[in-house]
């Protein structure tokens, strides 16, 4: 199941302002219309703040984290490319001190 920070946001929003309005409703004084804007508001402020922090807190470093891992992916690929045409150029009759350049150019230039 996936997860997104506004889905996460509702639930535990939700399950907030119930205990908040279950809790106050326990007082005989309170009538109806101060346990619905008891709902409503302790919905609305904890939902802004959940979805903020779970905005800017965790899902953008998730994101970074897999932006990161594309960019490694990236350059393996990368990587394995110039060393399958290195074993071209070996094949080739390269010799080993000219391999020893290119893996040098090679490393400068990443």
């Amino acid at each position: 199941m996936t997860f997104s920070s506004r889905g996460v946001a509702i639930l535990l929003a939700l399950l907030i302002a119930t205990l908040t309005t279950a809790f106050l409703s326990l007082i005989p004084t309170v009538g109806t219309v101060p346990l619905v804007v008891c709902f409503g508001m302790s919905f609305a402020t904890s939902f802004v703040l959940i979805y903020l922090t779970f905005e800017f807190l965790i899902f953008r470093e998730i994101n970074n984290v897999y932006r990161l891992i594309d960019k490694l992916k990236k350059k393996l690929n990368s990587l394995e490319k110039m060393k399958l045409k290195k074993t071209d150029k070996e094949s080739k009759g390269l010799g080993t001190q000219s391999l020893l350049f290119i893996q040098f150019i090679m490393i400068i230039q990443s």
